[in-house]
């Protein structure tokens, strides 16, 4: 006989947290500022769009892929996260 799967367990799943490596362990990235936690599905969904990439690796590839090399882009979020900073 199976066994329904509460509601309760569904959402606990959902809301749990995952241990993600900034830069892959795999690529020898250390414990400490290099992990985050973030949401199962974020995680998974992470790892499925970038594999094992590192940051610079994720937006190079970006850059390339999506915006057609065009840095102004990224250069303009830089600039606009560091205004908002000073204020």
């Amino acid at each position: 006989m199976k066994r329904k799967k509460s509601k309760k367990s569904k959402k606990t799943k959902r809301n749990s947290k995952n241990r993600h490596h900034i830069i892959p362990s795999s690529r020898r990235g250390k414990e400490g500022e290099n992990i985050t936690l973030i949401c199962q599905a974020c995680h998974s969904l992470y790892h499925k769009n970038f594999g094992n990439m590192t940051p610079v690796e994720i937006i190079n590839f970006l850059v390339e892929y999506y915006w057609k090399g065009q840095w102004k882009w990224v250069i303009r979020a830089l600039i606009e996260k560091d205004n908002t900073r000073e204020t």
